[in-house]
């Protein structure tokens, strides 16, 4: 893959910035406004049972590094390729706690209706969140709701990145909550005294060959 000077990048980040994307340095975004608490159907903070009939079960697994959250699959809604939904089992067992979902329609278009459509509902997003090169172009929304919670929606379209899923995503987060399950995570954790991992193996070991 072909490579750019970093000096060449920066002046291109520098440009995307005068040409009108919001630095991350900026108010939270979604001031005055209410925060987005429902996507493709699920609602956070919603009891995870009360939307079973719409979960693949056979889907479910934990979230790496934490795995008191659990992310399942879930039944679309019509335009939507597919859905994740992640809750908790430890500080708000059996809350919704994220959701993402894939749209079915993978064009820049789509995006870019999809943007206009949140900019008149929330106001401007307040970060840019994707590359340079405008090969992954991703915004994010960030709200307090009544509780206090922070609260993040963020839109993305990925044009041919390999790292990223080609086509249109959105996720819209309970921060404040996902922090406090990570918090009860690491405290089980500690509760449970486990064992301290083995010592490394020879880095030799290690190498690709």
């Amino acid at each position: 893959m072909k490579r750019f000077p970093r000096v060449t990048m920066l002046l291109f980040a520098a440009a995307m910035l005068a040409a009108g994307h919001p630095a991350a340095s900026e108010p939270p975004s979604g001031a005055g406004k209410r925060a987005p608490r429902t996507l493709s159907g699920f609602t956070l903070g919603a009891d995870i049972k009360t939307v079973r009939a719409r979960l693949r079960m056979e889907t479910l697994m934990p979230v790496r590094y934490a795995e008191t959250m659990k992310e399942v699959e879930a039944v679309t809604l019509p335009g939507v390729k597919t859905a994740l939904v992640t809750f908790s089992t430890c500080r708000y067992p059996d809350r919704i706690l994220r959701i993402k979902v894939k749209y079915a329609d993978t064009g820049l278009e789509f995006h870019e209706k999809l943007l206009a459509a949140l900019t008149r509902r929330f106001g401007k997003p307040g970060q840019w969140l994707g590359d340079p090169f405008g090969i992954v172009k991703s915004w994010k929304w960030n709200f307090t709701d009544e509780k206090g919670h922070r609260i993040s929606l963020i839109v993305s379209h990925n044009a041919e990145s390999e790292d990223e899923r080609v086509g249109n995503t959105a996720k819209l987060t309970d921060v404040t909550a996902m922090m406090e399950e990570e918090a009860c995570h690491d405290a089980r954790d500690r509760a449970r005294k486990l064992p301290p991992p083995p010592p490394s193996p020879p880095v030799e070991s290690l190498l690709p060959y």
